[in-house]
């Protein structure tokens, strides 16, 4: 999926013309191939997903290499993926309907559990599949929407932290309670497309 390169790149070169250095780059998760050993190190997965990892201050390594930076900076690296990938559903849709599309992640993430609500958002996407380049564009901007819901794993959260710079066990616990929300949605959207589909 294009979504996750775009957004890891666009991520590491924020980061490094933030100042930041970059350590490694995870595209896609699971067991993965070592594509270049030097630095930044880069390696490729084969389940969705991945990462940039900044290198750490030298004076303070459990730190987030993040809150080196500016706080704006940060804030900027953070989102600077999402951004990019909204930045190329935009190319195939057009600017507004990009950004209307990433949008409304927010509203659908709350009827994850409302079969009829699910049903219709199947039917849209059935519909979908007659233009290839429509759907690839509605992707694209569903995954930058999601990423920038403000979850501590997700960008949008990232961006927060960046922000706001919570002492490291407050960091570990929102991240923790970040992780436990997608679970929660992802388990959300799991059932109500299973009534969906069976009946319930």
């Amino acid at each position: 999926m294009a979504a996750v390169p775009v957004h890891l790149l666009a991520s590491a070169a924020a980061g490094r013309l933030a100042g930041a250095r970059v350590d490694e780059i995870a595209v896609f998760l699971g067991a993965s191939l070592p594509i270049r050993a030097a630095n930044p190190r880069v390696r490729l997965g084969w389940l969705p997903g991945g990462w940039v990892r900044f290198a750490a201050p030298p004076d303070a390594p459990e730190a987030d290499p993040l809150d080196q930076l500016p706080r704006g900076a940060g804030f900027a690296v953070a989102l600077a993926g999402p951004a990019a990938v909204l930045g190329l559903s935009a190319c195939l849709l057009g600017p507004a309907e990009a950004l209307l599309t990433a949008g409304a992640v927010f509203e659908q993430i709350a009827y994850g559990l409302d079969p009829q609500r699910v049903a219709g958002a199947l039917r849209a996407w059935e519909g979908l599949r007659e233009s290839p380049v429509t759907l690839a564009g509605v992707v694209l901007a569903k995954v930058a929407g999601f990423n920038l819901l403000p979850l501590p794993t997700l960008a949008g959260g990232h961006a927060l932290l960046a922000l706001l710079r919570p002492p490291v066990p407050v960091r570990v616990a929102l991240t923790v309670l970040g992780m436990t929300a997608l679970l929660v949605l992802g388990a959300g959207w799991a059932v109500g497309t299973a009534r969906f589909f069976f009946g319930g």
